[in-house]
């Protein structure tokens, strides 16, 4: 009909501004209904990446009196690495 309705704007809000307005003269000229416009977006768009792709590890430590959690950027933290960790915590709160 070549009216722009809300959810053609919803569904184009992601893709480049060049993009956009090219999106929207095909819509004015009745190309597209918002389910192909949704549909075009979803083609185009790139799917986020999985939150589990990270090379993060976590490690826990217990003591007596807590157990202290640490994740490090790396997959695998050497113990240098750990105990530098813990030196840098043990100045920070010597710092309070």
């Amino acid at each position: 009909s070549g009216r722009i309705a809300r959810r053609h704007l919803y569904a184009m809000r992601d893709l480049p501004v060049s993009e956009q307005i090219e999106l929207l003269h095909e819509i004015q000229q009745g190309n597209h209904t918002t389910l192909t416009v949704e549909k075009h977006v979803q083609r185009k768009s790139s799917p986020l990446p999985s939150k589990n792709t990270s090379r993060r590890r976590t490690e826990k430590f217990r003591t007596t009196h807590a157990t202290i959690t640490m994740q490090f950027e790396d997959d695998s933290p050497t113990a240098a690495q750990i105990l530098e960790a813990l030196d840098d915590v043990k100045t920070q709160v010597q710092n309070r």
